[in-house]
């Protein structure tokens, strides 16, 4: 049964590795690192908004200034995901990429000690295997929807950045 700290834990292992990853494909194509690129801006966005939607409401009540901080640290990485977003094709992206990964890496520290205690304990292990199933079903629209309008733009993303699941 799909649990949803793993999957959470899962999205924060693949953010990591892709902003570790696209540094060291300057010695590559600049089209494999806006590929790499694009793939991170969709795979954190959607899963900031799994966050935001569904798993911090579950503990907004009992945590309200723990949530606060996390809306805080979403709210820098939404700006470096605007920047990315925004860069011309063709541009280094390395500084802002190294910038998300330490805002990204900052924010999971903390999360993975604070929310995920708060969460087994408001929900045990039968409600983490609820959430999950609306989590991967909230993730599939956000998904479609990501590579449906990047589609319309020209600028196809990856059908599916989530391909565990």
């Amino acid at each position: 049964m799909p649990n949803a700290i793993k999957m959470l834990q899962d999205d924060h292992n693949s953010v990591h590795m892709l902003c570790r990853q696209i540094p060291t494909l300057l010695a590559g194509t600049q089209d494999e690192e806006e590929k790499a690129a694009h793939q991170l801006v969709s795979m954190l966005q959607t899963h900031l908004k799994l966050e935001e939607e569904l798993v911090y409401p579950l503990v907004a009540s009992s945590a309200p200034d723990v949530v606060s901080g996390f809306e805080v640290a979403h709210a820098e990485m939404d700006e470096i995901l605007a920047e990315i977003r925004a860069m011309p094709a063709g541009m280094p992206l390395r500084d802002a990429v190294t910038r998300l990964g330490e805002a990204v890496e900052s924010h999971v520290v903390t999360q993975e000690s604070t929310l995920f205690p708060l969460l087994s304990e408001a929900l045990g292990i039968s409600g983490l295997e609820d959430l999950s199933h609306g989590m991967m079903a909230r993730q599939q629209e956000l998904m479609q929807h990501a590579y449906e309008t990047a589609g319309a733009a020209g600028t196809a993303l990856p059908k599916n950045v989530y391909p565990k699941l």
